[in-house]
């Protein structure tokens, strides 16, 4: 039985590419493959869940990170927000595709309303038995990070995983995002990392 957590599982992958090779087949139909990867691989690191251009004021996005739904959108003053897709009362989930919104994310079931920025502001019904007990600023939905990287636009699960901009200088390379277009010879522009054979 594959131990998919022990680094032999993994070398053939991390060689160079004339010398690499693909997964242990096995991992394609291993349970236990499934549940490390959600929660080593979806549940710790970022995931690249779009286009940063999707993700504008009046759109909500929903994408999956692994096993989880997480909705993204953009707040009033243009803050990128990311959010599990559930709704803090009974657990609903408050969208199944993207679709456009006005400003508040609204519970399908029994119309709880968030802001933008997650804080629930909306409980309709839910006054009419008054409850000493119950305070609106603990019942936001729950926040996911989020963030974008040249085109890219990305979700992380955990708080522990470095920000995503901290993650990128890991790269030995020396790629840089695509957004920024340089000079690589008189009179032709090209991105970072574009073959020269492209032009």
């Amino acid at each position: 039985m594959t131990s998919w957590t022990d680094e032999a599982s993994w070398v053939g992958t991390r060689r160079p590419m004339r010398t690499a090779t693909g997964l242990d087949p096995a991992a394609y139909a291993s349970d236990e493959f499934y549940f490390v990867e959600q929660r080593r691989v979806f549940g710790q690191a970022w995931v690249c869940v779009g286009i940063a251009d999707e993700a504008v004021a009046g759109r909500m996005l929903v994408r999956q990170v692994g096993s989880k739904s997480v909705l993204l959108t953009r707040n009033d003053t243009g803050d990128l927000r990311g959010f599990i897709n559930s709704c803090r009362h009974r657990g609903t989930e408050l969208a199944e595709a993207d679709c456009d919104i006005a400003g508040t994310i609204r519970c399908p079931y029994h119309r709880w309303g968030y802001s933008l920025d997650g804080a629930l502001k909306a409980t309709p019904f839910f006054n009419e038995v008054p409850r000493d007990d119950f305070d609106k600023s603990e019942f936001g939905l729950l926040p996911v990070r989020v963030d974008t990287w040249g085109v890219l636009l990305f979700a992380c699960l955990s708080d522990d995983t470095p920000p995503l901009l901290d993650v990128e200088h890991c790269r030995s390379d020396g790629w840089v995002p695509p957004r920024h277009v340089v000079d690589c010879a008189p009179g032709v522009a090209r991105r970072p990392g574009e073959l020269e054979a492209d032009h």
